[in-house]
């Protein structure tokens, strides 16, 4: 499956391993993550992080009509 992986509406590249990684500019605003891959359900997650620190997230997509 091919999912494409936005933060903040820019595309972000794969590792081989299948992780993304990005880094943001401090600030205390959210940050829009979302997911989509056809077939799924899109998956949007709004999510501030803090300062020096990651933020690992694990999602399943469900299948869907998007």
């Amino acid at each position: 499956m091919k999912a494409k992986v936005l933060v903040n509406g820019y595309e972000l590249q794969r590792h081989p391993d299948l992780s993304y990684e990005v880094k943001l500019l401090e600030g205390k605003h959210k940050h829009k993550i979302e997911v989509v891959a056809e077939g799924y359900l899109r998956i949007n997650v709004q999510s501030g992080f803090a300062v020096g620190r990651g933020l690992r997230l694990t999602i399943r997509l469900e299948q869907g009509n998007e």
